[in-house]
């Protein structure tokens, strides 16, 4: 990796580590990151990010080659090098999370965004149906929790039904938010995507449930410093209720953890709606 970095940077690397299966990179007292992207990436909106310079607090400073580009192929593969801090492992604090998404519904005030998580979570029960039998989950004892959570989401789609989602803005968000997640992935921009902010606030309250932290205080102090419409807080506690991360344990083939149980999930989404119902009225599914 050295030898291909030198090549393509003109860089004598000081030092080089690994993280994530990528590279920290050390050079002339300047940290890089040196990390590979796959197809799925919209190139597009990452274009648009790296040539608004009024938004540069976004992304760190990305480097070209010695080709001009910023991409780097090498042995079928694509890798980026981005200039980074120097506290990159800096924990990223709830209230930098925040003003980081109130900054990026300004940058994308003018795109056009409707959102389709019902869409897409209908497709994922299909597909996870279908990835049951193929891979002989119905006879695995985690099969019976997936039920379980395919007939919540049959709930939560009907729940879903009356919100009108032309109203809400649209974020820079994150694949998958979680509870001490770093400087190094937050800001980069090729962990980026559009979404509204709802996804990555509801996946951190998830997150900090599912390793037994205080998810309480931070939902309280993210409605009490954002006034959410009854439309923007019903689509909120939707995500919340939507169980993406037993979704990817599940389709990963790992046994389900204690959190994972029914009626203490159940305990969960009951206590983030009390809490949500309490500074905007929204209705509940009957069942829970």
């Amino acid at each position: 990796m050295k030898n291909l970095i030198n090549y393509y940077y003109n860089m004598n690397i000081d030092n080089i580590a690994e993280y994530n299966n990528n590279h920290i990179v050390f050079y002339n007292n300047r940290i890089y990151y040196f990390r590979k992207i796959d197809d799925s990436l919209n190139i597009y909106f990452i274009n648009q990010i790296i040539n608004n310079n009024k938004y540069s607090f976004f992304s760190y400073k990305i480097i070209n080659n010695i080709y001009n580009t910023y991409i780097t192929k090498s042995d079928n593969d694509n890798y980026v090098m981005l200039e980074i801090d120097q506290d990159y492992d800096k924990t990223i604090d709830f209230t930098d999370m925040i003003m980081f998404y109130a900054k990026s519904e300004n940058f994308l005030s003018n795109v056009n965004y409707k959102n389709n998580w019902k869409d897409l979570w209908i497709n994922k029960i299909d597909y996870l149906n279908e990835y049951s039998i193929k891979n002989l989950l119905y006879k695995n004892n985690i099969y019976s929790l997936y039920l379980y959570y395919s007939y919540l989401c049959e709930s939560l789609f009907i729940y879903m039904n009356n919100i009108d989602v032309s109203l809400i803005k649209p974020s820079i968000c994150h694949r998958r938010m979680y509870f001490n997640i770093k400087k190094i992935d937050f800001y980069d921009p090729f962990n980026y995507m559009v979404d509204c902010k709802y996804r990555d606030i509801a996946g951190y309250i998830k997150s900090l449930y599912y390793i037994n932290e205080d998810y309480i205080s931070e939902l309280k102090y993210f409605l009490n410093t954002n006034k959410l419409s009854y439309n923007e807080a019903k689509l909120f506690y939707s995500r919340i209720i939507y169980p993406s991360i037993f979704f990817d344990y599940y389709e990963e083939g790992i046994n389900a953890q204690y959190s994972y149980l029914p009626d203490e999930y159940e305990k969960f989404i009951k206590k983030t709606y009390e809490i949500i119902n309490s500074y905007v009225h929204i209705d509940n599914i009957d069942w829970l």
